[in-house]
């Protein structure tokens, strides 16, 4: 406590939005966070932004769920899109607390094409209380296997957002005793492939199908994929087969963000 005094008064964090001091050791203060654009009523399959007459009512929040500050809304009863409902992916559940717009869109697009990495213990911060509540729901996965890259992007980039992302969570001290184990090589992707937001929904049906390979067997495991913003849902979908095809019992999601419900109906589908 003393030390986080001291680190604040000799050099003091600004809030990225506000310019002000956040009062805390990260770039946003609380003021800031709590107008974020949360991801209140998304879907608990794909994790897609349902409309609020579509959505369930909340429910009291458990005992030692994490507080309002955190800025996460409190998970509600369980409601699938419709879309799930007919064509169910092949991950059984996604956590993905915020919406990416302005201004997670700009935090993640600095992240992951800017090499801001500072910005990383931001993004972190901003789904800890989320994975909490997964972890208490679901119980500790075997292994968090971060979304792999074509290792001529990873080699153009430098890093792997969603390795640094897995990593910083089974570090972080809210999650620290749970022991989260990372797997950043138990997936490889094979095939360079386009970005999935550029293409219709035939070409995405195309696009991914054979690029990942799974290294090792994972008979039996409970495997969560971690990446940093969810946008078609097609990449999770294709690695959650390889991994199911591994031996997998079940693979859930968490992101940081999801794209909102896009305009033309007929893209709803992206597998």
């Amino acid at each position: 406590m003393v030390n986080n005094w001291l680190a604040d008064r000799l050099a003091p964090c600004y809030c990225e939005l506000c310019q002000l001091p956040s009062g805390r050791a990260l770039g946003l203060c609380w003021p800031c966070q709590a107008e974020l654009p949360a991801n209140s009523h998304g879907c608990q399959r794909c994790g897609i932004p349902l409309a609020a007459r579509d959505a369930p009512p909340s429910s009291t929040p458990a005992a030692g769920a994490a507080e309002p500050r955190d800025g996460v809304p409190p998970a509600g009863s369980v409601a699938i899109c419709g879309n799930c409902q007919q064509h169910p992916p092949a991950y059984q559940h996604s956590c993905a607390p915020w919406l990416y717009t302005p201004p997670l869109d700009g935090f993640l697009r600095r992240f992951k094409f800017s090499a801001d990495l500072p910005m990383l213990p931001l993004l972190t911060e901003l789904l800890v209380a989320a994975v909490e509540r997964e972890l208490h729901r679901f119980g500790v996965p075997d292994l968090l296997v971060p979304v792999p890259l074509h290792w001529r992007r990873r080699w153009r980039r430098g890093f792997n957002q969603s390795e640094l992302l897995a990593c910083s969570l089974s570090r972080h001290p809210r999650l620290r005793h749970w022991q989260l184990q990372v797997a950043p090589r138990l997936c490889r992707k094979i095939r360079a492939t386009p970005a999935q937001q550029q293409l219709d929904r035939r070409r995405r049906q195309r696009n991914l199908r054979q690029a990942f390979t799974c290294r090792d067997d994972v008979d039996g495991k409970f495997l969560v994929l971690v990446d940093d913003v969810m946008t078609t849902g097609a990449t999770v979908h294709h690695l959650a087969q390889v991994l199911h095809g591994a031996g997998a019992v079940r693979v859930h999601v968490w992101c940081v963000a999801r794209t909102p419900q896009p305009c033309n109906p007929s893209d709803l589908a992206p597998y």
